[in-house]
Order: structure tokens, then sequence, then C-alpha cells
């Protein structure tokens, strides 16, 4: 587009840089301010002006854009409008969040593409080991979140001057109202409705959601729908170079083994802190768990009831787990279970409620019987492994292991508020 070079058309520049209008509404009054300054001009020098003075005395009887601009929003502003303009904002919010996790989906998609042959390229070349457990379902809530932000701040930066559009008040006045509002809903959903898994970076970014839509909702510019060129060009770039060097890289050896710290190797599937080890009678039947939805469940099949005559104190146990994950037994540091709970008898083979059924490879003895007993696991924000056991105190007072413990990966699930009362709680 040419730049303007007369007074007139850069006083009408001026004017429509100040209205808060769509593109339309903006260019109508723009029409009619130019028709104005044409039949002014007309009449100036029909009556003997010289053109360019003519032209002058047209755009100065106006006074400065400014203010015009403000005149002329002032003028338009009708009860109805602020109706129109609530309705226009909360489509504009959707439509535009619609569009930012759309843009967030495939950010996030070109990143897990580029990830492997990163991570592959880093072990066969720079030969580096990744551990165990380094990707969870917390990471999983952290990719999730990246889309959430981009929805964010797309919406607030529809919704601003479509507001401001569609009320006839000055975008830079609307956004003390888009800003705070959208910030406090966004806020009350993060904190409280939210639910999912968690980590302190899965929080921090949960939390940074408000701040995507200040961002957005802050911009007074018109509002865009589209991709910019360079960021568009980045992904597609990203995206090619990944798929070349998945092709060049390969997938890469494992590694030919797993470095653990040294001081854990003491540790390393030794439960001596947790109880006694299991007495004979119980070794030859069967145990198994269960786990879903953060809930862990163990049982133990004993041949007969009459076996724990005289035993007291029977529960089910949580332990932290060192950071070697299924390689590690309990934490060093660790000088009792972080979570207990009671354990319950049922039929041989039956999970209390009935709702799982085993058998035994050996007939099951008239007296025998299964104990069980479960725990939720999933709001302890400081643990990420867990060895589980079903222990009791025998009647020489010394604490047994009824069963070889259990080990199941943590990730707590929850809103954030339910995270950050976990942590005042000491968990």
């Amino acid at each position: 587009m040419a730049e303007p070079t007369t007074e007139s058309e850069l006083f009408l520049q001026a004017v429509g840089q100040s209205l808060p209008f769509g593109d339309r509404e903006r260019l109508e009054i723009l029409e009619e301010l130019r028709q104005h300054l044409g039949d002014c001009f007309t009449a100036s020098v029909d009556g003997g002006m010289d053109p360019a003075e003519a032209e002058r005395a047209a755009v100065g009887r106006l006074g400065p854009p400014e203010r015009l601009a403000d005149e002329l929003t002032r003028a338009r502003r009708e009860p109805r409008r602020l109706l129109a303009a609530a309705g226009a904002g909360v489509w504009g919010a959707v439509r535009g969040g619609i569009w930012g996790g759309l843009l967030g989906f495939c950010i996030v998609m070109v990143a897990a593409v580029a990830w492997n042959p990163a991570m592959n390229a880093a072990v066969r070349y720079l030969g580096v080991q990744w551990g165990q457990g380094g990707w969870d379902p917390a990471s999983n809530s952290l990719l999730g979140l990246v889309v959430l932000a981009c929805a964010a701040f797309t919406a607030g930066r529809v919704t601003t001057p479509v507001v401001a559009a569609r009320a006839a008040f000055g975008a830079r006045l609307v956004r003390r109202v888009t800003v705070p509002l959208g910030a406090a809903v966004l806020l009350w959903y993060v904190t409280l409705i939210w639910s999912g898994a968690l980590s302190w970076p899965a929080v921090v970014a949960l939390l940074s959601v408000p701040l995507w839509w200040i961002a957005g909702a802050w911009h007074t510019g018109s509002p865009w729908l589209r991709v910019p060129r360079r960021l568009a060009g980045g992904l597609l770039l990203v995206l090619a170079v990944s798929i070349v060097a998945s092709l060049v890289v390969g997938p890469a050896s494992p590694p030919a083994r797993l470095l653990i710290d040294p001081s854990l190797v003491e540790s390393i599937q030794s439960f001596d802190r947790i109880g006694a080890p299991v007495p004979a009678e119980f070794a030859k039947w069967g145990f198994g768990g269960v786990s879903a939805g953060g809930y862990v469940g163990l049982s133990v099949d004993v041949a007969d009831r009459g076996l724990l005559t005289g035993w007291s104190d029977l529960r089910v146990e949580a332990w932290k787990g060192t950071g070697a994950a299924y390689y590690g037994g309990p934490d060093p540091n660790e000088t009792a279970p972080f979570l207990t709970g009671p354990v319950v008898w049922s039929a041989a083979g039956t999970w209390p409620d009935g709702s799982l059924i085993w058998s035994s490879s050996f007939p099951w003895p008239p007296n025998a019987a299964t104990l069980s007993g479960g725990l939720a696991l999933n709001h302890w924000p400081g643990v990420s492994f867990a060895w589980v056991a079903i222990t009791g105190v025998a009647p020489d007072g010394r604490r047994h292991l009824l069963a070889q413990p259990s080990g199941f990966q943590v990730v707590f699930g929850g809103t954030a508020l339910d995270w950050f009362e976990a942590i005042l709680a000491g968990r």
C-alpha cells in the first residue's frame, strides 16, 4: 500500500489509528471524513484560496486527530453495543483459543518429532546414558500445558481489540477490563478445576497460563489469526531437519549398563529396614499387586490363617524409593514408611470386593485365605518411586515382611491447590 502524501490523507491515517472499530466501520468513518474534507477544500478553492492553503484550512477545522477520533468514538457509543461487545468478546476468546490450541499442538508435535533424533544422537555420538523413568505422566501434562498456554495467549490477543471495536471504547481502556477478568477466570481454572499428573515444572507451567492471557490481551492492535511467516518457516525447518536426522542417525544402541550411584549399591533390593525376611512358611504362597489411577493394592495368599495367630499390627506400607528406579531399594535416608493402611482378610484367591479372582498352582488348603490392603500414592509430591509391602509384628516383637515388596512409580495427581496443600502438609 502506498504511503499517504497529502496533508489530508496523513490526517485521516492518524485518525484511523486512534479509532477502536473494526476495519469495515473504520473505513466508513474515514470515507465520511474524506468527503467532508473534500467539500471544504472545494468550497475554499472556489472562494479564491490557494489549494495548499485550502487543504490546511480544511484539516485545521477538524482539530487534532486524536481528539476527533475520541469524539467520533463517543458519538457511536450505545447501550446495545455493550451487550454486543460482551458476546463478541466471548466468541473472540473461544475462536482465538481454538486457533491457538491448534498452533500449540503443532508446536508440540514438531518438538516430539525432533526429540527422538536428538536423544539418539546424544547416545550414539556423545555417549550420554539416560536414566530410567525420566518420562512420566507429569511430562505429558507439561506438553498439554504448552497447548493451553498458546490457546490462552491467542484468545487474549483476539479478545481486547474485538471488544473495543464492538463497544466503541479505546482498546487501552478496554484492556483494563479484559486483562484482569480473563486472568481471574484462568487463575480459577488452573488452580481449582484443571486436574492431572503434576510435577514442579508442570505446576509452574500451569500457573503461568494466566500470564499468557495477560500478554495477549494487553495488545491493542487489530486481532490476527494467522501464523507469522518466521514461526511457520521455523517449524517446517525443524520438522524437515528432524526427519532427515532420524534417517541419518537411526535408532541408538541401548546403553551397555545403567550407571548407579555407588552410595545406593548397598540398598539395591535390600529391604531390611522395612522388615525382617519373609518367614519360610509364607514363601511358597503367592502374592500380587494391582495399580490404577494412583491406587496401589497388594495381596498375600496365606496357606493357613492360623500362621498369623499372635501377630499384631498387620498393615500395608509404602517406603520412598531411591533414584535408581527399579534397581534401587528404599531410600537410605528414610527410617519409616511415608504412608500406611489397614489390611483385611478375604477368601483365598479373591480380592476383598470380589473384583479380582485368581487361582494357585497348589490346591487351596481348607483354612487358606488372602490378606489384602491398598494405598493411594498419587498425593505425595516428594515421592517419585515407592516400595509397597504388607508387614506384621511377629510374636517375637520383630516386624516381618509377609511377601517381597513391590515397586511402583509414583506420580502426583490432582489440582494445583491439591499440590500446594500436600506441600504444606510436608508430603
